[in-house]
């Protein structure tokens, strides 16, 4: 306990970097809600068969190595931030997707089912299946973006010390992102909103992300 306070001691020192931090205990709420609740949302919600679920998952995991590779390129090139701004946008518009096509009397679904000539009940499924890709594409590339930004922005000195500090955030972010699903979920008997409690954590670490500089030296931040 000593050595937390400790650190928060230090890092009041480096506000940028604290900064950086409190964008990724929010943004990294939502990523591991999605990671725990996506297969029962998918069963308890979608009515997904265990076939179906293996195919989700397929997809999420495949896709979870191409992004990270992908988003490995795309950080090197414009940088850690922008590309953890453009997965945030990703994440978000996922969430979204997940929502407005996860009911069957649903205006999105029966326009798609009607073009396409499936059932609503299939065009559910393509469409939890295209969250998925989505979802695994950055699901991957978001974490190990931001703890390449947080290398960049950590002194030398001071990396053991704020990469422990940085684990206790990812870790904490395992209990208050789930407790805000399962509480949303309880409340309003339904986890379509619940789905959408998990977007407002991408969108309050995108907007606390956009004020950290990540041109500045590791002993400026």
């Amino acid at each position: 306990m000593n050595r937390v306070f400790t650190t928060i001691t230090h890092l009041k020192d480096y506000k940028n970097l604290a900064l950086f931090l409190l964008a990724f205990f929010c943004y990294i709420e939502g990523v591991n809600t999605v990671i725990f609740f996506a297969g029962n949302y998918a069963f308890s919600t979608l009515n997904f068969t265990m076939e179906e679920l293996i195919v989700f998952f397929i997809i999420v995991q495949t896709t979870a190595i191409f992004g990270s590779i992908l988003f490995g390129i795309i950080s090197d090139s414009i940088g850690q931030k922008k590309s953890i701004i453009i997965s945030l946008y990703i994440w978000i518009f996922t969430v979204l997707l997940a929502y407005f096509t996860s009911s069957n009397d649903n205006y999105l679904v029966n326009t798609f089912a009607d073009l396409l000539n499936n059932t609503n009940k299939e065009i559910m499924i393509k469409s939890f299946y295209l969250v998925g890709l989505l979802a695994g594409s950055v699901m991957g590339a978001t974490q190990s973006t931001s703890r390449s930004l947080m290398s960049k922005l950590t002194p030398d000195e001071k990396k053991t010390e704020f990469f422990g500090f940085y684990s206790l955030f990812g870790k904490s972010s395992a209990v208050v992102g789930p407790l805000v699903f399962g509480l949303v979920s309880f409340i309003s008997g339904n986890q379509r909103y619940a789905i959408l409690s998990v977007g407002l954590f991408f969108i309050l670490g995108l907007f606390v992300l956009h004020f950290v500089k990540d041109n500045l030296k590791p002993a400026e931040n």
